[in-house]
């Protein structure tokens, strides 16, 4: 697990699964309840020269990057895809973002991942 960014007030970032060790990566973000604010997500695959190969966004305001037709469709994930799953509720609010090795590999040679989050006024 690796800590990126965290204090009192502000968001909580960890590494929890890497392509080594499954066949997902899984990144957690944590805020406080009081400040629980990620509307974005923008996961990027980056050449060794830090161009974007692929990327994905999942944008929960306007809708993008899941099909939010119904609830059926809100409750089946497409894992093929970066996606998140919840994390149930506590004094903490997260979710964990979930990207498929398989999303990842598509493009193919070797690689970096960089996933970024915005809040509902697209701060990072």
């Amino acid at each position: 697990t690796t800590a990126v960014d965290a204090d009192a007030t502000s968001a909580l970032v960890e590494v929890l699964q890497d392509f080594y060790s499954a066949a997902e990566a899984s990144v957690r973000i944590t805020t406080p309840d009081t400040s629980a604010s990620i509307n974005r997500v923008h996961v990027e695959v980056l050449r060794k020269n830090g161009a974007v190969r692929l990327d994905h966004v999942l944008d929960f305001n306007l809708r993008e990057g899941f099909d939010p037709t119904t609830v059926t469709s809100l409750d089946t994930q497409d894992k093929t895809v970066p996606y998140v799953e919840p994390v149930p509720f506590g004094s903490e609010w997260s979710t964990d973002v979930m990207i498929p090795s398989a999303w990842a590999n598509s493009v193919g040679g070797s690689s970096s991942i960089r996933v970024s989050f915005y809040d509902t006024w697209n701060n990072l």
